[in-house]
């Protein structure tokens, strides 16, 4: 299948040590138990969000389409000498990971700077494990805290339904 990739815009990457970032990380220990299981961070950026897991128990593949950002997360882990986090450069086609091999797939603010969203998800359903965990996280351009507009005031941003003004309706169990 040909598939032409378009990165419509970047947004800003989370700090290390950033107050949503802990936020996140202990709303996701809270629903899904990480321990001796493969994650994918799909969109992880500079890592600030996937370094938080690093003592969770689990091995962690993060992906991103932005050089830069991954020579940050590189250079973090390898200061550090982390080595259950394996960073790769994603050029937006087909992942180059085994179909049903990640038990649980990380994606924080990502889907609304892919261009083609359902083949991105088609394809974090192809290597999700049968019964695996998808979290999934995207802004509203509606919600009051909402910054995409402060930094890319400009460039257009795909919309998300209204269901995520109220995520925690939705959340199953």
């Amino acid at each position: 299948m040909d598939i032409e990739v378009k990165v419509p815009a970047r947004g800003k990457p989370a700090e290390y040590d950033q107050e949503i970032v802990k936020r996140r990380f202990r709303l996701t220990i809270s629903r899904v138990d990480l321990k001796n299981k493969l994650v994918l961070d799909f969109g992880c950026g500079n890592g600030a969000q996937t370094i938080e897991f690093t003592n969770s128990g689990c091995k962690i593949i993060a992906v991103d389409i932005d050089k830069g950002d991954l020579t940050i997360l590189e250079n973090y882990l390898r200061s550090r000498n982390i080595n259950t986090i394996v960073p790769f450069q994603y050029d937006g086609s087909c992942l180059p990971i085994e179909s049903t091999s990640i038990d649980v797939v990380l994606s924080y603010e990502v889907l609304e700077h892919v261009n083609e969203e359902s083949f991105a998800l088609l394809d974090i359903y192809r290597v999700l494990k049968p019964g695996g965990d998808f979290i999934l996280t995207v802004p509203n351009k509606g919600w009051i805290f909402e910054t995409h507009g402060a930094y890319l005031p400009l460039l257009p941003w795909n919309c998300v339904p209204f269901f995520s003004y109220f995520p925690h309706l939705f959340i199953g169990d």
